[in-house]
């Protein structure tokens, strides 16, 4: 299995600069692990979200605050251009360039980024048993610079896009084996061209775990829990 740096270099060797249908794409036809998978739509997915990022490395959207009363991690805040607080879960946090944020609450929020070199945001690792391949981890924010993003327009179709571009990397990924699994995942890539039906991409993402099921294939030594990962936005899609 390839590790998450060097998935790291080869995504942005083929991956970085493509419209984020393909780079979800070859990111998936990369990707040896759950965790990279992931990477590889939702890196796709923040790129349509906030279509005037412009950053070719990985992103990670940081949306997760501590909502406890008197949290020790209080949530963000921004001053004179720059930000202080916590996020509380960061993706990839071992590899990521730049945090996109929310500072702020309602029509007052505001949208932007820092970056992950900046000398006021420092990146803590935590394990975790789901996806355990991805490092993760937590930010902490002391007056980092905030480069403001004027078009946050989009940001309530991130729930959508996440798992539109994160199963079209799963087809990619599985479209590269040999079997009947992978034909049929190939057939389901070149049906979304247009406008995908996320239902029904969804529901073709089931039909393909079952498959997967029946012949016995898994993907990585922690699969009884990564498999969440194709599963767990079906209840949102398909109640929709």
């Amino acid at each position: 299995m390839m590790n998450e740096n060097d998935f790291y270099l080869r995504w942005c060797e083929v991956a970085a600069d493509q419209e984020p249908s393909d780079m979800a794409r070859l990111g998936g036809a990369i990707a040896t692990s759950p965790g990279q998978i992931f990477v590889a739509g939702y890196q796709a997915a923040i790129r349509v979200t906030f279509p005037e990022l412009q950053h070719s490395g990985w992103v990670c959207f940081a949306v997760t605050e501590d909502r406890k009363t008197d949290s020790p991690l209080p949530g963000v805040t921004l001053k004179d251009g720059n930000v202080s607080g916590f996020k509380t879960w960061i993706a990839a946090a071992d590899s990521v360039d730049a945090l996109v944020l929310k500072v702020g609450s309602g029509e007052a929020a505001a949208y932007g980024y820092v970056s992950a070199e900046d000398a006021g945001v420092v990146i803590t690792l935590r394990t975790s048993g789901f996806l355990a391949d991805m490092s993760q981890g937590a930010a902490q924010l002391s007056n980092a610079a905030f480069t403001p993003l004027t078009d946050a327009s989009r940001v309530h179709d991130f729930r959508h896009c996440e798992p539109l571009y994160i199963y079209q990397a799963f087809l990619a990924y599985l479209s590269a084996l040999d079997t009947g699994l992978g034909r049929r995942a190939a057939d389901a890539l070149n049906e979304l061209n247009g406008d995908p039906d996320l239902v029904r991409l969804d529901q073709t993402v089931s039909e393909l775990l079952t498959m997967m099921d029946q012949a016995g294939v898994t993907l990585g030594d922690h699969w009884d829990i990564d498999r969440r990962l194709f599963t767990m936005y079906s209840k949102g899609i398909q109640g929709a």
